[in-house]
């Protein structure tokens, strides 16, 4: 590529950084032409019996034979194991109805492997034209799970509340979901998932309950609008060969926030708007590591308030390894390899967040010293918290439009290392490194190797 071409698009990205995350393609929603319906009852199931699973699958069968419709859960309460939905139908659980896996200890592993439970709901592969939707609820039966799980000494596969694989043209929206065995929603695996719009859902699960993912993404053109989500893990994950993705007018309660990673493989193009979080762990966190990553680009985060916040805004390079010093990190480089991590052109945007717990930073940044984070803009972004900012191994990392951090305790800088910043603010100094006193969850250190923080394995 010619020089001036490679500076007219350092420049278009300066002035238009919202231009390739907002630009993408319009999520293509399902279109079901046939307006037949099929209720449950109709098929043997009742709130009575102890497993629904066959005539609710009989009732999807024929919707699915007959070339599309609606099947219908009525008011009540109808347990049932695993249940597997085809192209052209809409599951819809009506008002006050609640369909509910069956219990730990009767609900059925996989054919393959006894340490393994089958989704709740899931789809043929190759599906296409879903959705589930109506103003039910689907319980996950949790607790009996989560303390199984803990107590368990070789651990087991949790399924899903409803994962769709390998499928197009998806439309999750209005109901309930609450205390998943394990993830609430997953879209796709590794980016083989196609085109899916939630809206308007609610999960709301109890904490602790580990693995309790909110939303996993693992697809190409997803949209999440208006849904309030907390959990016992991440509120959305973004993984590996997600691309073209929209998070917006999005309440995130308890929970780790909204993650990209820890498998980050040609994530890109990713847009999280106009959304609030209120006591979770993270804001916004970026998370890989060297076997994980590589082609990732184009992310902005805009116009998000962050309440008491434990880690407002995070990229780690190393994720759930353990740190060294950054110059012990540098003489120990590693190769560039096609999973290094490889972030660049990241926007903060209109950004206000507050942490108050115990000593934790406003922003920690750690890229690797063999393939830095690069373009990295903070416009318009306050954030206050017990301690600074972290950043090491990042270049073009630029503080703009009265950006401010400030810190309860040392600089509003705690330690840079290899790192390339431009301030463009006044609200904001430019500090190398500040002693700054041990604080819980991540193990990071200054230049001159002194601990700064204990490693938060999220």
């Amino acid at each position: 590529m010619k020089k001036k071409q490679i500076l007219l698009l350092s420049a278009l990205f300066q002035f238009c950084p919202f231009m390739l995350a907002c630009g993408s393609s319009t999520v293509q929603l399902p279109s079901i032409n046939s307006t037949k319906s099929y209720d449950i009852t109709d098929y043997g199931a009742s709130t009575t019996a102890l497993d629904n699973a066959k005539a609710i699958q009989q009732a999807l069968n024929a919707c699915k034979n007959d070339g599309g419709g609606k099947v219908i859960i009525p008011k009540g309460t109808f347990i049932s194991g695993p249940i597997i939905i085809g192209s052209n139908t809409e599951l819809f659980l009506s008002k006050d109805a609640i369909l509910q896996p069956l219990a730990y200890g009767a609900y059925p592993t996989t054919i393959s492997d006894s340490s393994q439970y089958p989704d709740f709901i899931s789809a043929d592969s190759g599906s296409s034209n879903l959705i589930i939707d109506g103003t039910g609820t689907i319980y996950g039966n949790g607790p009996a799970w989560w303390a199984a799980y803990d107590a368990a000494k070789k651990k087991f596969k949790r399924g899903a509340l409803i994962r769709l694989n390998k499928c197009s043209n998806i439309l999750i929206r209005d109901i309930t979901l609450r205390d998943a065995p394990g993830s609430h929603i997953t879209i796709g695996s590794g980016g083989n998932s196609n085109n899916a719009a939630i809206r308007h859902i609610t999960i709301n699960t109890q904490v602790p309950s580990h693995n309790t993912d909110g939303i996993d993404v693992w697809a190409s053109h997803v949209d999440i609008d208006s849904c309030y989500i907390s959990d016992g893990d991440d509120n959305v994950a973004i993984d590996r060969g997600s691309q073209y993705i929209r998070i917006t007018n999005c309440s995130f309660g308890y929970g780790h926030g909204t993650s990209v990673g820890s498998y980050t493989s040609n994530v890109k193009h990713v847009l999280i708007d106009n959304c609030t979080y209120e006591n979770t762990d993270n804001g916004v966190r970026l998370k890989s590591n060297t076997d994980r990553g590589g082609g990732e680009e184009d992310f902005v985060f805009s116009n998000l308030t962050m309440n008491n916040v434990k880690n407002l805004i995070y990229i780690d390079c190393y994720y759930d390894k353990q740190y060294s010093t950054p110059a012990n990190d540098k003489t120990n480089a590693k190769a560039v390899t096609p999973t290094t991590p490889s972030f660049k052109n990241i926007v903060f945007k209109n950004i206000k967040g507050t942490s108050t717990y115990k000593k934790n930073n406003a922003i920690f940044i750690y890229g690797r010293p063999e393939l830095h984070v690069r373009n990295i803009t903070f416009d318009n972004v306050q954030l206050t918290a017990p301690t600074g900012a972290v950043i090491n191994f990042a270049d073009s990392v630029v503080f703009k439009n009265g950006s401010s951090i400030t810190a309860g305790t040392g600089n509003s800088i705690s330690s840079t290392y290899d790192a390339d910043i431009t301030w463009n603010t006044t609200q904001t100094s430019k500090i190398s490194v500040s002693s700054v006193p041990k604080a819980d969850h991540r193990t990071k250190y200054t230049t001159s190797g002194k601990k700064v923080l204990d490693n938060d394995r999220h």
